[in-house]
């Protein structure tokens, strides 16, 4: 009987660490998400991320993917961040976004 405690416990462990979302940094909140290239014209492109995420909706994925590219783009000293073409669809989405330092 214990050892059917300990594996159930164990077992809603696995499912909470595995439902864990992205929480947008304090970092990340600094980081400007831009659609329109001429914004970044000016800007020094100091790395592209990729990014994925699962979720039950595309729209959760598409969401929780942009927390953590502001993220990233924060931990690498950006402060703007915009999509480098599309989706590229396998097992997930996966999206590229251009990470920037702009005055």
């Amino acid at each position: 009987m214990r050892h059917m405690w300990i594996a159930a416990l164990f077992a809603g462990l696995i499912i909470t660490v595995g439902c864990s979302q992205p929480k947008l940094t304090t970092a990340g909140q600094k980081v400007r998400i831009v659609t329109d290239e001429s914004v970044v014209q000016n800007c020094k492109k100091i790395v592209i991320v990729v990014v994925s995420a699962q979720s039950t909706s595309k729209e959760k994925e598409a969401e929780l993917r942009l927390v953590i590219a502001r993220n990233r783009a924060a931990e690498n000293g950006g402060n703007a961040i915009i999509p480098v073409g599309g989706l590229v669809s396998n097992d997930v989405d996966k999206q590229e976004y251009g990470v920037y330092v702009c005055q």
